[in-house]
């Protein structure tokens, strides 16, 4: 992840993994790196983190601050790429405030 950072400069990231797996240094500037820490998972499991609701209006949050006229993109990344960063990309697309 750190490589693709570099190359594709983003304005800020959005790591989306349980804790074990975030990513440590993005090179990037303090305040750009949100890390979400949760599994892939749609019901509780025991020994999995679901996402909570404060975790999701942190993303929005986080999101809404780096959506300026100009600003690069928002990078969003999971382990996989088929069910946690597509869904993040989806709350944000939608959650856009005018």
């Amino acid at each position: 992840m750190a490589k693709t950072t570099r190359r594709l400069h983003p304005g800020a990231v959005i790591s989306v993994m349980h804790a074990a797996h975030l990513a440590q240094h993005l090179f990037l500037a303090p305040g750009r790196h949100l890390h979400l820490g949760f599994h892939d998972v749609e019901k509780p499991q025991a020994g999995k983190a679901l996402p909570t609701r404060d975790q999701i209006a942190s993303m929005i949050a986080f999101a809404d601050k780096h959506r300026k006229p100009g600003a690069r993109h928002l990078l969003i990344h999971c382990m996989a790429g088929v069910s946690r960063s597509p869904a993040a990309a989806y709350i944000l697309a939608i959650s856009v405030r005018k």
